[in-house]
């Protein structure tokens, strides 16, 4: 009952406030995938999320930090946080929202992780990624989508608030072409070949977000 009254209302804002959406193409067509973005805030996976929604077709379900998620759940309820597609990192047992993930992605929706790790604030570069990304592309055997996000940098939640409704910032989206892993689906999963296969989606990522990637 809710879904289809948020998406002729809410949906629809969202989507006017993106004023540059490059990339649909790349989005892979009839199947579940991985995307990875980078993180400025508060409001860029709501708006990645409308766009998935809308062009995608698919239900998007993000790995949150336990702190976010419990905030979140004080408010709208375990069930709300479910519907709102966040996945938390539960700080005692960090590999259980892999293993959630993993789940959805089994039903055929779509994951979206920030392998920054935080919001990153920092205009010219990326943070070092994280490797849960392609742990979980190596074990679903899915491709990953990166993705470049520039908008509104929000430091707290209400000026993510204040942002949304009022900032006259440009927000653009760029999608990347999807990152196939089929040739490492039979090597052993080691240290060195997380590192180099997230280096490989970092530096997708700042080619599309005009950031550099460091490491």
């Amino acid at each position: 009952m809710l879904y289809p009254i948020i998406s002729k209302t809410l949906l629809p804002l969202l989507l006017r406030r993106i004023k540059h959406l490059e990339g649909l193409e790349n989005l892979p067509k009839n199947r579940p995938f991985i995307f990875c973005a980078n993180h400025l805030g508060y409001l860029e996976g709501i708006f990645i999320k409308a766009v998935m929604i809308r062009h995608a077709h698919r239900n998007v379900y993000f790995i949150t930090k336990e702190i976010y998620w419990r905030f979140f759940k004080k408010f709208i309820g375990l069930k709300g946080v479910e519907w709102f597609g966040m996945i938390p990192r539960l700080n005692s047992e960090p590999a259980k929202s892999l293993d959630a993930a993993y789940e959805y992605l089994q039903k055929g929706n779509i994951i979206g992780i920030f392998p920054e790790g935080t919001r990153n604030f920092d205009p010219q570069f990326l943070l070092k990624g994280k490797t849960g990304a392609v742990r979980l592309a190596l074990r679903a055997r899915m491709p990953v989508v990166p993705i470049g996000y520039y908008g509104p940098v929000t430091r707290r939640k209400g000026q993510g608030v204040v942002k949304f409704f009022h900032s006259k910032e440009k927000i653009k989206i760029t999608i990347g072409r999807p990152i196939y892993f089929e040739e490492y689906y039979q090597k052993e999963v080691t240290k060195e070949l997380l590192d180099e296969l997230t280096k490989k989606i970092m530096l997708e990522i700042s080619k599309l977000c005009g950031k550099t990637y460091p490491y």
